[in-house]
């Protein structure tokens, strides 16, 4: 008898299987080799095992057009994250429940996925596997069965962010690559890259956010299906936080299924998310892993997501990856970011100028239209202002990963807020706020550089009239500012104006001629701030507001000649000191002299710091109210209409000088008894 041997196969084996019973030695199989092999290759939809919310309108399209196909291809874009591959999951559910083939498409292995579509549907395997070696002529061969298909399919190609790729260098909206509509079946896309001339004349579907109550739904969902009316409310308050991102919602949702062991484990679980979103992926990670979910972590955790997108854009728009990370700081908390808040000369020589060629205005340009292809912001206009608006969420985990990036970023942004021509408060606010805790981080409060960034935030949180905190970020910084410079430092002086301006507005009389006396004291030791003669100015700001207008029209007057004489008629302290004069003469009844001296600094400040900065409208403010003094109704209504428009755009239609503008308007526009 001879001895019995261990059968040994070796080699690509493809097609049926034979099993042998008793082999004596080894065998060898000789393959065809891979490149004349498919591949094994799943055609399975993924599948979700919780609803899909929030989508009814969405779905009713595109399972309309299952049913009655049409030609055109549907594609789902928007910021990833938001849900386009759920979207497309629930139109496969819907196309398996009703008999309809489904084949779920992933772009790594799209040529061995389709050419299996074609076997599915009755296409010889053999020639499929003859036709890899010739992947053009493979996609019109593929679409001749599809064309011709007896019943009808769902095709969808998930994840398509590089489309011009996938497409073999074409445009997928040609139809000449593997993306290509029927009337046979329904032909779908989802990816981050919604750019209508790539895909036309697909029909393009925007997936973004969700509402609140739909967001709370999709929490609820995720951790474990308790009601959403008995979720505690810090639940709801993290929903809200996170903007109606399915991803971060359906995160949270794992995290609090994972960790809850009672009511005070919600609270303690939101309480890390609420220190900082980075905290997220990190107790997700282990619970995603858990449930099988662990496999591209890239595109599962918010860390990840939107990093994707720029390492997609950067080897073609360097720019981007750089000017989104700009754009959280001026952008934070869904703030609009006026388009001329980025001007490309401010921006040159930090770290959004890289690449081979100088940054124009043409690669910032191209740089906000590929982010703005990939969901991670929105051009909007308003007013015929044209803005710039990232989603919180977008731009808070951007903000957390900068990295060592954290210092030029800052910088850059810095220059901006500081470039003339920008006027946005709120978005100086946002984008001081995000300066000054990098710089903390990384430089110290006291250095000098977070000390600027202090006062700029200080200073346009006054302008936004929140009183306390300014003055709470003034005291802080006073402190901060003697102690690492000195108490004779100039920037003492302009803190201690700034405080004596929180004084006045607060009628805090002895505590505004404490501040400006000491501002004087300063200068007359030979101290420079801003302008000349500030404490000078400052009190006699406070004799106006104390109702002395002989003393404080005598003390500007002799400002104004001390300014101009040292820094020339078109001076903004001298212009600043005009301004208030002509509030004098307005008091005391000289409307008409008012209203000249308001018409020339409007003019000056118009030319020097610009029609929307804050003091330029402050004056045009003035002059309207002066000349509904004079009686001159029709003028002074649309001065005030005009600046009204303006300031809503500069400091918000909530802002106390807005509001004073408009009630002015509508005062002056009641009607008057006979």
């Amino acid at each position: 008898m001879h001895e019995r041997q261990q059968n040994a196969a070796h080699g690509d084996v493809s097609g049926q299987v034979v099993q042998v019973g008793e082999v004596h030695g080894g065998i060898h199989l000789h393959g065809r080799g891979r490149d004349g092999t498919l591949a094994d290759v799943s055609l399975d939809a993924p599948r979700s095992g919780t609803p899909i919310r929030g989508r009814d309108a969405l779905l009713a399209e595109l399972t309309g057009a299952l049913d009655r196909p049409d030609g055109l291809v549907r594609v789902l874009h928007g910021l990833g994250g938001c849900g386009k591959t759920a979207a497309a999951q629930s139109v496969a559910d819907h196309a398996a429940e009703h008999g309809i083939a489904v084949f779920w498409i992933r772009p790594e292995a799209a040529l061995d996925a389709m050419l299996r579509v074609a076997v599915e549907l009755g296409a010889s395997f053999a020639e499929a596997e003859r036709s890899k070696a010739t992947p053009t002529a493979a996609q019109r061969w593929v679409w001749r069965h599809l064309h011709a298909a007896p019943h009808p399919w769902l095709l969808v190609f998930d994840n398509v962010d590089e489309p011009v790729e996938f497409c073999g260098g074409r445009r997928p909206g040609d139809g000449d690559a593997w993306i290509r509509g029927s009337r046979a079946g329904l032909t779908m896309a989802t990816t981050r890259v919604g750019r209508p001339e790539l895909w036309r004349p697909a029909l393009l579907l925007e997936v973004g956010p969700l509402d609140e109550r739909d967001s709370v739904r999709v929490l609820s969902d995720h951790a474990g299906g308790p009601d959403p009316d008995d979720l505690p409310d810090a639940v709801r308050e993290a929903a809200r936080r996170v903007g109606g991102i399915p991803l971060a919602l359906r995160l949270i949702g794992g995290v609090l299924q994972e960790y809850r062991t009672g009511s005070s484990r919600y609270e303690d679980v939101l309480a890390v998310l609420g220190r900082s979103l980075r905290e997220l992926d990190a107790l997700a990670a282990p619970v995603l892993a858990a449930r099988g979910d662990g496999r591209r972590p890239e595109r599962r955790m918010l860390g990840g997501v939107w990093a994707l997108s720029l390492d997609l854009l950067r080897p073609e728009i360097p720019q981007a990856p750089a000017l989104l990370q700009v754009l959280s700081f001026l952008g934070a908390d869904g703030v609009e970011v006026p388009w001329g808040r980025l001007p490309h000369s401010a921006l040159r020589g930090g770290i959004v100028d890289t690449g081979p060629e100088e940054l124009t205005g043409w690669s910032l340009d191209r740089a906000v239209n590929g982010l703005r292809a990939h969901g991670l912001l929105d051009v909007r206009e308003s007013a015929g202002v044209a803005t710039v608006a990232l989603h919180p969420l977008v731009a808070e985990v951007t903000r957390e990963r900068l990295g060592a990036d954290g210092l030029a970023v800052a910088a850059a942004v810095h220059a901006l807020v500081s470039h003339p021509g920008g006027d946005d408060l709120a978005v100086e606010q946002a984008a001081y706020r995000g300066v000054c805790a990098v710089r903390e981080r990384e430089l110290g409060a006291a250095h000098p550089l977070t000390l600027d960034a202090r006062f700029g935030l200080a200073f346009s949180t006054l302008e936004r009239r929140s009183l306390d905190e300014a003055d709470t970020r003034f005291r802080a910084l006073l402190r901060d500012w003697a102690r690492a410079q000195g108490p004779e430092h100039p920037g003492v002086l302009l803190i201690r104006h700034e405080l004596g301006r929180i004084a006045i507005q607060r009628r805090d009389w002895a505590e505004a001629e404490a501040q400006y006396r000491a501002v004087e004291a300063m200068e007359e030791s030979g101290v420079l701030g801003w302008h000349l003669w500030t404490g000078r100015h400052g009190r006699a700001l406070i004799a106006f507001e104390q109702g002395d207008l002989a003393a404080a029209e005598r003390q500007l007057r002799e400002v104004v000649r001390l300014r101009e004489h040292a820094r020339g008629p078109r001076d903004i302290g001298t212009m600043i000191s005009r301004h208030e004069l002509g509030r004098v003469s307005l008091a005391r009844g000289n409307a008409e002299e008012a209203e000249e001296s308001f018409r020339t600094v409007a003019e000056v400040l118009d030319d020097v710091l610009g029609p929307l900065h804050p003091q330029t409208l402050a004056s045009r403010y003035e002059r309207a109210r002066a000349a509904a003094e004079r009686g001159a109704a029709d003028r002074a209504a649309a001065e005030f209409a005009a600046v009204a428009q303006a300031q809503r755009q500069v400091l918000g239609a909530d802002h106390p000088g807005t509001r004073r503008t408009r009630e002015a308007l509508q005062e002056l526009r009641r009607p008057r008894p006979e």
